[in-house]
């Protein structure tokens, strides 16, 4: 199945994120799978979102092609 570009956009912006940074989003989504919303999740989600957003639009991150990022997760 081929992977959407939303999803390898997201997959770049992860790439980009301090070890401290994709500790926190990987709590944040396994909440979200889990479909558990531990108080004040929804807001924290989306300032999150809002703001790693608002980095890659301002050009303050360096993206990674999607295929790139897919082959550096295997590798963990």
């Amino acid at each position: 199945m081929p992977i959407s570009e939303r999803v390898l956009r997201l997959a770049e912006a992860y790439a980009s994120l301090s070890e401290a940074e994709r500790s926190e989003f990987a709590r944040l989504v396994t909440a979200a799978e889990n479909g558990s919303d531990p108080e004040g999740l929804g807001a924290e989600w989306t300032r999150t979102i809002r703001h790693r957003a608002a980095e890659i639009d301002a050009g303050e991150v360096s993206l990674i092609e999607g295929e790139d990022f897919l082959r550096r997760l295997r590798a963990v």
